[in-house]
């Protein structure tokens, strides 16, 4: 029994030094911001979120950045809470940037949501990012405190493999 006990322990110890070392206890930093480019150039979405052509168009969007060199980040609008909607999603894929050249065949050109944002930075590994919902209610808090008015769309940006941005905009 001692034995499985310290074996356990151990097991755990690991978990918890690989979590760490993945930025898993790195705090949420909440700050307000403006729009980082002027457009989003993508593909909309509207079904399941469990719907494989999702993820399609966020690797698409990511060879696009990759093959031509495109100045942009990463991002996913998303309309709605497909938790709220019943599974169901409609967002916009693609990339933030001022870019408007080079448009792939299907692509559009929207203008950024919003201006002024509401920001939660993300500094760890995506194997370790907080669950949507705790970043939601972290910056319900910081708005709540700070008398701000949030929008329901939200806006996550992957500027790197370390660093997600979740952006809300802030309703005048």
């Amino acid at each position: 029994m001692k034995k499985f006990l310290v074996i356990a322990l151990l097991i755990f110890g690991v978990g918890l030094a690989i979590f760490y070392a993945l930025g898993g206890f790195n705090p949420i930093q909440i700050s307000e911001t403006q729009a980082p480019a002027p457009f989003l150039v993508g593909q909309r979405f509207e079904g399941r979120y469990t719907d494989q052509r999702l993820s399609e168009h966020f690797f698409a969007a990511k060879a696009w950045k990759d093959k031509e060199a495109v100045n942009g980040t990463l991002a996913v609008v998303f309309y709605n809470d497909p938790e709220k909607a019943k599974g169901q999603s409609y967002n916009f894929t693609g990339l933030a940037t001022a870019d408007t050249s080079k448009i792939p065949s299907g692509y559009e050109v929207i203008p950024y949501p919003a201006q002024r944002l509401l920001q939660a930075r993300i500094e760890a590994n995506s194997l370790v990012f907080p669950r949507p919902k705790t970043v939601q209610k972290e910056l319900q808090a910081y708005a709540a405190e700070h008398g701000l008015r949030l929008d329901t769309l939200s806006i996550e940006l992957y500027r790197s493999d370390r660093e997600l941005l979740v952006q809300v905009p802030i309703k005048e």
